[in-house]
């Protein structure tokens, strides 16, 4: 896998361009063990008989290769549309600009067949699964909008860092071979360019009211089970260079970050100062540094 940015200038990379994408030679990537795991299903009920599940297959692979900031504005429209405080576009040009990545995947979600019976919400909760789990990354904990010049954009991955959602506690730690990540008592270890999902186990065998033709595993490997307060698969850390990115890839509690002084506070309720869509960062210099292994409140 590889992150695009500026070669001129790779620690502010263009917001719009910023993504991770799968390499030429790189089959074990997130497309291909998550959204291609997804079209694999769809694919399978296709061939049992069930043809209104491929564009299910194809929205999985649009979603895929969104640029970020499309992503996020889908990702707060499928977040409205589940609590019931927003309804899907009558038409894509709605939300986005003809031609544009994310008016194909809206194309796309308004021409799903509905099934008898399905609410708004129940049809967005399953858009926002599918979103989630389609899209490569997810949100940048460290600074979403990818803004603000003097805001890093990702953690120092040759420091020690601490990575903290609800009760559970990750410890980030630089490693002769990259890093290495400690969670729950197991460590992993990360090489440059790779990445770790973590959280409770993620897996789904039914979308819009229909059962897939297998179940869908999202590799979740730093799996979490004695936390009912972390989302499933919800965070991912990527490892690329000397940065240590963390992504929000659905989490509902807040995520805090520290290295040494450095603190962010994460907010996946709040809206972003750029209003594209949900997930706020707040970057602050300690006046002490923060222990990196705090007590967890009981």
């Amino acid at each position: 896998m590889v992150l695009n940015s500026s070669d001129n200038n790779p620690s502010t990379p263009e917001p719009q361009a910023f993504a991770i994408v799968p390499g030429e030679d790189h089959l074990s990537t997130i497309l291909g063990r998550t959204q291609n795991a997804v079209a694999g299903a769809m694919s399978i009920k296709v061939g049992d008989g069930s043809p209104e599940m491929l564009p299910v297959a194809e929205l999985a692979r649009l979603i895929n290769t969104l640029p970020y900031n499309e992503y996020r504005v889908l990702e707060a429209l499928l977040q409205r549309m589940r609590k019931g405080e927003a309804v899907l576009p009558t038409h894509p040009e709605d939300l986005s600009q003809p031609g544009s990545p994310l008016y194909n995947v809206c194309e796309k979600l308004i021409a799903l067949p509905k099934q008898p019976g399905m609410s708004m919400t129940t049809f967005g909760g399953d858009a926002l699964l599918l979103t989630r789990t389609s899209y490569p990354a997810g949100k940048n904990v460290v600074n979403v909008t990818f803004q603000n010049e003097n805001d890093r954009v990702a953690l120092d991955a040759t420091q020690s860092a601490l990575i903290q959602c609800s009760r559970t506690v990750i410890v980030y730690s630089p490693h002769e071979q990259g890093g290495q990540i400690e969670i729950e008592g197991r460590t992993h270890l990360l090489s440059d360019g790779e990445w770790i999902i973590l959280g409770r186990p993620l897996e789904f065998s039914r979308l819009f009211n229909r059962a897939l033709g297998q179940t869908i595993k999202v590799p979740v490997v730093g799996e979490v089970r004695g936390d009912p307060g972390l989302s499933r698969g919800g965070i991912m850390v990527f490892l690329k260079g000397s940065k240590l990115f963390v992504f929000d890839r659905g989490s509902l509690n807040p995520i805090t970050c520290r290295q040494g002084s450095f603190v962010v506070h994460y907010d996946p309720s709040v809206m972003s100062r750029d209003g594209v869509g949900f997930g706020n960062s707040v970057q602050n210099v300690a006046e002490l540094e923060e222990p990196l292994h705090p007590e967890i409140p009981a």
